[in-house]
């Protein structure tokens, strides 16, 4: 994650935000500031997190040197290039932040500019990235309702849905392990509960019919672009697989997908037994291709799990952001 604070406050803020965002401290900053910026008392200020501290000399002439920084680095780097290379090949759990000044900034930008090229596996979420359910959760479960005798108002149960979806969001991504069956079981009794669902609703035996519902092909729908995605990168030589907080019933769901021929690997969080943003996770989609943390890129379109798993791991990563941004505008931000 890059920032451009270039002063104790800036720094603060900074720091500020990614507990926001991410939760926690950066494990890993990395830091280069010019040499009339108060680099002392920014450094202060990120000790103060119990971050590892790389600093970095600035190809910039008005760039400060570390060495004569009074607060030492834990490692010194000659250059941005060597830092980014180094961060990429000894991923963090919990993440880099990289801030200082707008320059340094400017040139890990240029570095990462440089790299487009070097991506040789591509990863995509599925749920939000690649597909969508073909009408509103709460629809489906609501009409699945009537056939045990129960009218529930569809948008009830949907306000329902998402907010045990929030709820399960707010213990923590991966919290559980893995969502799983039980999981899912959880999220799809408090929806129904939000609705007010009768006490004598036979929930076990409904359940088993969401559950199965939802691992048919026609239970979802992709976007526009993601059959022309997946194949136009395939074609340019790039290993293109998924990486998903999914369960099993994802395979049966893409066997309806005429693209998802082209997904390998195919990497489910069930099956692995850990959860995006998990470290681990992506180091087996890494192992999975054989390539290094700084030729991976994921699509994703959650700011904790993908971008945040992501970054953690060195990898490129970018976002859809629907509908305004979708693949192909998230490609574009990786250079593919």
């Amino acid at each position: 994650v890059l920032d451009g604070a270039h002063n104790r406050e800036g720094v603060r803020a900074a720091l500020a935000t990614w507990r926001e965002q991410f939760g926690g401290e950066p494990a890993r900053v990395i830091f280069g500031c010019l040499r009339d910026k108060p680099a002392e008392e920014m450094l202060r200020e990120i000790r103060g997190t119990g971050a590892q501290v790389w600093g970095v000399q600035l190809q910039d002439a008005r760039g400060g040197d570390p060495l004569e920084w009074k607060i030492r680095p834990d490692r010194l780097w000659k250059s941005v290039a060597e830092a980014m290379e180094e961060d990429g090949k000894v991923p963090i759990q919990s993440g880099t932040f990289i801030l200082g000044s707008l320059v340094l900034v400017g040139e890990v930008m240029r570095w990462a500019e440089g790299r487009k090229d070097l991506i040789r596996a591509l990863f995509f979420d599925v749920g939000g990235t690649l597909l969508q359910p073909a009408e509103p959760i709460g629809a489906t479960y609501a009409s699945l309702a009537v056939a045990y005798g129960w009218k529930a108002g569809s948008e009830a149960v949907q306000r329902g849905f998402r907010a045990a979806w929030k709820k399960r969001r707010e213990e923590g991504v991966g919290s559980d392990k893995t969502l799983g069956k039980k999981g899912w079981a959880r999220i799809v009794e408090e929806s129904l509960k939000q609705a007010e669902m009768p006490e004598d609703f036979p929930f076990e035996v409904y359940f088993e019919e969401v559950f199965e519902y939802f691992a048919r092909p026609e239970a979802w729908r992709d976007f526009s672009e993601t059959g022309q995605v997946i194949e136009g990168n395939v074609k340019k030589g790039l290993r293109v697989g998924v990486l998903s907080n999914w369960d099993p019933r994802l395979r049966r769901v893409l066997a309806g997908f005429a693209w998802a021929k082209f997904l390998d690997p195919i990497l489910l969080s069930e099956e692995c037994g850990v959860e995006k943003p998990a470290l681990a996770l992506f180091q087996k989609a890494q192992e999975a291709v054989g390539v290094s943390a700084g030729e991976c890129a994921l699509v994703g379109d959650d700011p904790i799990s993908d971008l945040g798993g992501a970054v953690g791991a060195g990898w490129r990563c970018a976002l859809v952001e629907r509908p305004q941004r979708g693949l192909r505008e998230a490609l574009g931000e990786l250079g593919l």
